[in-house]
């Protein structure tokens, strides 16, 4: 049973689209430091590795996302965003809006 069930896994797993996004450099947020010539292998949704091109092989067929132009950021978030705010209602129009009808 526990073979077939490892088996279903790698099954799936090998089933899953491999995407592959060079970046021109990458932050690493950890050491502050930048990955020069950066790739970052996607397995179906997951980052399965991230290395620099020098030490992280390209599978063949791999969807190839080329951004070596531009520095790849990760994990930064826009946490500063006003999903109740109406764009009709800014300026004086919108001190006529009471906190609780803005929520």
């Amino acid at each position: 049973m526990k073979l077939l069930l490892g088996l279903a896994i790698v099954c799936s797993l090998a089933a899953q689209p491999v995407s592959v996004i060079r970046c021109g450099r990458l932050l690493d947020v950890d050491s502050g430091t930048y990955v020069q010539r950066a790739v970052i292998l996607v397995t179906g949704q997951t980052i399965t590795a991230v290395g620099s091109a020098d030490s992280l092989a390209i599978p063949s067929g791999a969807t190839i996302i080329d951004l070596s132009a531009v520095t790849c950021l990760p994990g930064l978030i826009d946490a500063h965003v006003h999903i109740t705010s109406d764009p009709n209602n800014s300026g004086y129009k919108s001190l006529g809006i009471s906190v609780p009808r803005a929520t």
